[in-house]
């Protein structure tokens, strides 16, 4: 059995000349990895998405003694969501891994009650399924602007490969 390409030992730390930014550092096993995420990131860099948290700079840190490939990229500091946000994304997660359904389709209690209390949470979520870039939803990989709108924070959930795969034309 091959060895997933991104290694998910990721690292989030606060940068100390700036409170309003974080860096993620990850490991990547494949150069083909490594390749993806700079493509991604900078692309980001210079063509901001509603949807994702905004990138400010990418770092290729090189090939490490432990066999991966390290990079770290800036971003911005996120509000965290709440429990019952978190709740709303595992169950409309769920929903849509295990049954196929999107949010706008489910009728669990969870997702009636969050198209009362959280509505933009849940059609941020139908358009990030629909879309069909991003694969790694779940409570973690989300969080919310200044501004109250919802972005995805964790960009390794974009990966796709080959690097020229259909999912990846919208950021070539």
């Amino acid at each position: 059995m091959l060895a997933h390409p991104l290694n998910f030992q990721h690292n989030i730390a606060e940068l100390e000349d700036d409170s309003c930014k974080v860096r993620k550092t990850g490991l990547a096993s494949m150069l083909e990895t490594l390749v993806f995420m700079k493509t991604l990131c900078n692309f980001l860099i210079k063509n901001p998405d509603p949807t994702i948290v905004p990138v400010y700079a990418f770092q290729d840190c090189g090939w490490q003694s432990n066999g991966n490939y390290m990079y770290t990229y800036d971003m911005e500091r996120l509000i965290p969501l709440s429990r019952y946000e978190k709740k709303i994304i595992r169950s409309s997660a769920d929903g849509f891994f295990e049954r196929g359904l999107f949010p706008s389709e489910n009728h669990s209690e969870v997702i009636a009650d969050g198209k009362k209390d959280y509505p933009g949470l849940l059609e941020f979520l139908e358009n990030v399924m629909r879309l069909g870039h991003y694969g790694d939803i779940n409570e973690g990989n989300f969080m919310m602007d200044t501004m109250g709108q919802y972005r995805i924070i964790d960009l390794e959930g974009f990966y796709h490969v080959p690097l020229n795969h259909t999912k990846n034309l919208w950021f070539q």
